[in-house]
């Protein structure tokens, strides 16, 4: 098989922002072929689209001799500075003090584990970043009780070992003591809809709830995967791998495990398979999160999150995405208040 070409001329293409869903991946795929072959130094084989799904396109990238790559082509900048220098390095300290084969971030020319991808055909840089092969299946389709436990196990792993483990810089834009943190965060108190004040007032509620937790805070704040949920976990053979260390956050297992739980409500109706999680993550370690009330904070944060993020990425039917996590959200400050909020 021969070496891919990227398709650099002159011609006049279509302009990036006409094009359907499949004619942007296609052009994002020839930036990553440029990507790899300029900056990583990789000659790829093969190209093809593994996802493209919210701020990231990800790209299988075959190579003549050795197992395959991911390539990870960013839309928006919407994670701090650096961040995939933290996630580099604490994946490989995962990967020697734990049984868990997660991925590695592969190295540029430079040393960096991040590239500013260019291609003339698409506007714009975009954050670029390699990593190594997982083999598996994302388990959130097939998820089920055996699975959930497993997933607890993981997450407990992941939280023992980051108890211990010192990153060589903690960026400012990780440290987990702001409600919303992804891309601009002013779009999200800005926009006005049938709630109201709504959002104004659930940032407001749920940075009180910060503000005590990093106050009085239960143990010395640390790395958190900030996204461990079924969308972010491989399964092979039974063994399960968590992938996706790009959210990252510097906080506490209180924070990370609010995002799971929240994350397993809201996708799933059977309360049982959180009972197997928690029941999963105690074989390991003590659970950390028995406050309910911080439980229901910490998770409406989650969704302004959510909410944030939709309008970060202006994506088709984001009315209908907000919509759905305003109603939550306006239902738990009627049950903080003891008065819905609308």
């Amino acid at each position: 098989m021969g070496a891919l070409h990227s398709t650099r001329h002159n011609a006049r293409v279509r302009p990036f922002d006409e094009l359907t869903k499949t004619g942007r991946v296609g052009r994002l795929r020839l930036l990553a072929i440029d990507a790899l072959r300029d900056e990583f130094g990789i000659e790829p084989q093969r190209v093809s689209l593994l996802a493209n799904h919210s701020f990231n396109t990800l790209f299988r990238a075959e190579q003549l001799d050795g197992e395959p790559l991911a390539v990870r082509v960013g839309e928006v900048r919407i994670h701090a500075d650096r961040v995939e220098e933290v996630e580099a390095r604490w994946l490989t300290a995962i990967r020697a003090e734990t049984d868990l084969l997660v991925p590695t971030l592969l190295s540029d020319r430079k040393g960096d584990h991040v590239v500013a991808g260019t291609h003339e055909s698409v506007p714009g840089r975009r954050y670029c970043s390699v990593m190594t092969w997982v083999h598996g299946r994302i388990v959130r389709d097939g998820f089920d009780h055996a699975i959930a436990g497993r997933l607890g196990a993981v997450q407990a792993v992941l939280h023992e070992q980051s108890s211990t483990y010192t990153p060589p810089e903690i960026p400012r834009g990780i440290i987990a003591n702001q409600v919303v943190y992804f891309g601009n965060t002013s779009l999200l108190a800005g926009y006005r809809s049938a709630y109201g004040s709504l959002f104004v007032d659930a940032i407001e509620r749920v940075q009180l709830v910060l503000d005590a937790l990093w106050r009085s805070p239960p143990h010395r704040p640390h790395l958190l995967h900030g996204d461990c949920g079924p969308q972010n976990v491989m399964q092979r053979r039974g063994r399960l791998t968590p992938i996706d260390f790009q959210d990252l956050q510097f906080g506490f297992d209180v924070q990370d495990a609010a995002i799971t739980i929240n994350d397993l409500r809201r996708q799933y109706d059977d309360g049982t398979l959180i009972d197997a999680y928690l029941a999963g993550y105690r074989s390991v370690r003590q659970w950390p999160l028995d406050d309910p009330a911080l439980e229901l904070a910490l998770g409406a944060g989650r969704r302004l999150n959510f909410i944030n993020l939709g309008l970060n990425l202006q994506r088709p039917g984001l009315h209908e995405y907000i919509e759905r996590h305003a109603a939550s959200l306006a239902q738990w400050m009627g049950l903080a208040t003891k008065s819905v909020v609308i």
